[in-house]
């Protein structure tokens, strides 16, 4: 076998999260995906709750006995509001699906991956990070919060644990179907110069000798 290395991946059921659980397959990972759905995903859990993802690494240390990459890919978008309309609840929820999810990650992950002097955390962020737009101000926020994260873990946890940030643009999964609508597609399409969104394969890549870096995958959005 090629690799016998340990992955966690977070919304591994569709979209970016599936497309990055076949492409470490591929190269003989062996993978744990988690997910809210309780559809095709091997462990039902809550990014949310430290609990579930303390779970998900004692499965993993007893089952393989380490842990090599986490992907931090479960994320929530919004639709486009006024920033000054967008309720607290809704806020609240943007907040801790997007960035306390990554503090949970790491608080659960990083002293495995510590202790054996090895492992990488790879970070969905977004190019609304990089170039904001307006009325998803908050979504923003939280994109830019995990490129702050990373960057920051990089410096504190190198040369042993490594920390990247891979920064889409808009992607042709179930979620932009959902929040845009077919209407509302072309037009944000108009906008990337390679003409087309960005498929959950362009998002598998292969991250073996970067730390805190942020990969634009935007079809050349952010020129």
């Amino acid at each position: 076998m090629a690799s016998s290395k340990v992955a966690l991946v977070t919304g591994g059921a569709a979209g970016f999260g599936l497309a990055i659980t076949e492409k470490l397959l591929s190269q003989h990972y062996r993978v744990l995906k988690t997910a809210s759905r309780p559809e095709r995903i091997v462990l039902k859990g809550d990014v949310t709750k430290l609990s579930d993802w303390k779970r998900a690494v004692d499965i993993l240390t007893e089952k393989w006995g380490r842990l090599d990459v986490v992907v931090n890919n479960a994320g929530i978008n919004m639709t486009g509001k006024d920033t000054h309309t967008v309720d607290e609840e809704f806020f609240d929820r943007l907040m801790n699906i997007n960035v306390k999810s990554v503090y949970h990650s790491i608080s659960a992950c990083a002293p495995t991956m510590l202790a054996q002097k090895s492992g990488v955390f790879v970070h969905i962020s977004s190019v609304g990070a990089l170039r904001p737009k307006p009325k998803i101000a908050y979504y923003c926020a939280t994109k830019a919060a995990i490129i702050a994260i990373s960057k920051s873990i990089a410096i504190e946890y190198a040369p042993y644990v490594r920390s990247v940030v891979i920064a889409p643009s808009m992607g042709n999964t179930g979620m932009m179907q959902l929040n845009l609508g077919p209407g509302n597609i072309a037009p944000m399409l108009a906008n990337i110069p390679m003409g087309r969104a960005c498929e959950p394969s362009d998002v598998a890549v292969d991250a073996c000798y970067i730390t805190g870096n942020v990969v634009e995958v935007d079809g050349g959005r952010c020129i």
